[in-house]
């Protein structure tokens, strides 16, 4: 921000406090779902998940926010904690962070049945190339303490698709020095 001043004045500025939150799902509203609670969450930010099985839907973070069960250390919990993309097309976790710097970090939790097929979807191009998977991680991110289950990707790279060049499945790695632990 620039400010000029062509003569005295008195200039008051406000800085917004940086509080970094903790938004529990399920949760009570607003944060209900899974996507609500990324949706409103902010840089800093943590994202709980309760044991539960909840659907996936394509879930792209932009922000530097951890997403974790609530004991990640804990292979019960973990195992308890599950995100079921059964049927969704548009993919599990893609995470890319704000670009400024920070990490976005997926823990503790178990994700299941993520298939892609980019032939089978109606609308896309029929040639280019795709990254999919249950998780994407484009830059430096952080995916630890995870189990991926049965997460297929199919297409000229990984399959049958013509001009197609896929990448993906458990984990693709778009770029970046990503910590994928275990």
């Amino acid at each position: 921000v620039e400010l000029v001043l062509n003569s005295n004045r008195v200039v008051t500025v406000e800085f917004e406090k940086d509080i970094r939150r903790v938004l529990n799902v399920p949760g009570e509203y607003p944060y209900m779902t899974l996507s609500e609670a990324i949706e409103a969450s902010n840089n800093g930010d943590t994202v709980v998940i309760g044991s539960g099985t909840y659907t996936g839907s394509g879930f792209v973070i932009d922000k530097n926010i951890t997403i974790t069960s609530a004991d990640p250390n804990n292979p019960a919990v973990v195992a308890n904690t599950v995100i079921d993309f059964a049927g969704e097309v548009k993919g599990g976790f893609h995470l890319k962070g704000s670009g400024q710097g920070g990490v976005a970090v997926l823990n503790g939790l178990t994700l299941i049945n993520m298939t892609f097929n980019p032939t089978s979807i109606p609308g896309l191009p029929t040639t280019g190339d795709f990254f999919q998977g249950a998780v994407v991680v484009s830059g430096n991110h952080v995916v630890k303490n995870c189990v991926i289950r049965n997460a297929t990707i199919t297409g000229n790279g990984g399959g049958d698709a013509d001009g197609w060049i896929t990448g993906g499945g458990g984990i693709a790695v778009e770029f970046g020095d990503s910590i994928i632990s275990d």
